[in-house]
């Protein structure tokens, strides 16, 4: 049975036993993430994921991993732009020993000056593999303009010079505002007990209660209207049609999962039996939906080889402009919907996935969702809310493009800028 305890000092702490599993899933999750991080200290938040990983007063680098992989069990990290998860993975038997090493990493990481200069070593490298890939770099792109002037926009990882200026002093005054016990969410799934799992917090995560944050703006979206476009010597074109959202509690993300599945999400979708079965185009072609606390956005994807370029985004924009114009049918919206139904409740068989989902719903919205509620939400969105949808966010007047790799014919309605 799910059980959620708030501690005094604002940390929360969500748990949900599964009858029969042997493993315990654990997750921190820090509340902020690269949108946080300061001017000129872009990739901060990365840097400190890594930084809890070297090392803390009582145990090396080395050590840290070592209590949990020799148990049979592991460690990982992501940073998003919204928050950084920190996760481990053991036999419920063992699940002490994981809390014990997750805590310690909070509490007692020293951010020892040689370790961090390793580990800048680390992340520049990471940076040069991100630019290698134009893909990645077009997709970074495409959400520095759609976000510009908003950190949001900024790359999670941050660029070569922000990684280089950071210091020691700039990471741990970032920890005391940041990683404070109101800013926190603990969950764990699987073989557990809440109780034993809050008394363990309650001895041992020892963390400010609160922290100075910088309040986050909601971003302006300056580029509606714009194709940008930047000539490179690449093999292929990377086409990035996209357009702002609502926020993550906006339950029309209910209507726009369900376009997107329509559209592009896979290989029955619009987008895939247009541009690549029938076209030939594109060997990789889809779309998505991300959302924010305070906004999202909609993106549509294609690479292409140079001489197919503005045919393919004259597809695009034609199937886009065409599911705007009448309701999909009931038969069309019931598969779509059986499709995401189908898939949540087998991802539901993963502990690691419904942790992350109980993790992701807390901090967007401060509640558990049950599954029979995102069921329910789903199997009432009619195809009329779809449209209304589509219409409202994915009309042209609303759309931005970024091509990466060639200039393209001019679009009626856009206004074409080179990427300097």
């Amino acid at each position: 049975m799910f059980k959620k305890s708030v501690l005094p000092s604002g940390l929360r702490l969500i748990t949900e036993p599964i009858a029969g599993f042997k493993g315990a899933y654990l997750g921190f999750l820090v509340g902020s993430g690269s949108r946080d991080d300061p001017p000129g200290m872009r990739g901060a938040s990365h840097f400190i994921e890594h930084m809890l990983f070297k090392g803390t007063k009582t145990r090396s680098s080395r050590e840290l991993s070592a209590e949990v992989e020799n148990l049979g069990g592991s460690l990982e990290a992501y940073t998003t732009r919204e928050s950084v998860s920190y996760s481990g993975v053991i036999l419920g038997k063992y699940i002490a020993t994981a809390l014990d090493i997750l805590t310690d990493m909070f509490t007692n990481s020293i951010f020892e000056p040689s370790q961090m200069e390793l580990e800048r070593k680390v992340i520049l490298e990471e940076v040069d593999e991100l630019f290698e890939v134009p893909s990645q770099v077009g997709a970074m792109l495409f959400l520095e303009k759609l976000y510009e002037k908003n950190p949001l926009g900024d790359e999670i990882l941050g660029k070569r010079e922000n990684v280089e200026a950071i210091t020691r002093e700039n990471l741990i005054k970032f920890v005391d505002s940041h990683y404070t016990a109101d800013n926190l969410i603990v969950a764990a799934v699987g073989d557990v007990e809440h109780n034993f799992v809050l008394s363990f917090i309650q001895r041992n995560l020892c963390l400010p209660s609160t922290g100075k944050r910088t309040r986050r703006e909601k971003p302006d979206f300056l580029n509606i209207g714009t194709v940008f476009y930047k000539p490179q010597k690449n093999q292929q074109v990377h086409i990035f049609l996209g357009a702002p959202l609502f926020a993550y509690n906006d339950k029309r993300r209910y209507a726009v999962a369900l376009f997107n599945e329509i559209f592009g999400g896979g290989s029955t979708s619009i987008l895939f039996q247009k541009i690549r079965e029938e076209e030939g185009l594109a060997y990789s072609v889809y779309s998505y939906a991300e959302f924010f606390t305070d906004t999202g956005f909609f993106l549509a994807y294609a690479a292409v080889s140079p001489e197919n370029t503005d045919r393919a985004i004259s597809l695009i924009l034609t199937e886009l402009e065409a599911v705007s114009r009448k309701p999909f049918s009931a038969d069309v919206v019931g598969i779509a919907r059986q499709k995401i139904e189908g898939r949540l409740m087998l991802e539901m068989e993963n502990p690691s996935f419904r942790m992350a989902r109980l993790i992701e719903n807390e901090l967007m919205l401060g509640r558990r969702v049950p599954l029979s509620e995102t069921l329910e939400m789903l199997g009432s969105t009619t195809a009329e809310d779809i449209l209304g949808t589509a219409r409202e966010f994915l009309s042209p007047e609303h759309l931005m493009m970024l091509v990466w790799g060639a200039k393209p014919a001019p679009i009626n309605g856009f206004k074409l800028e080179e990427i300097a």
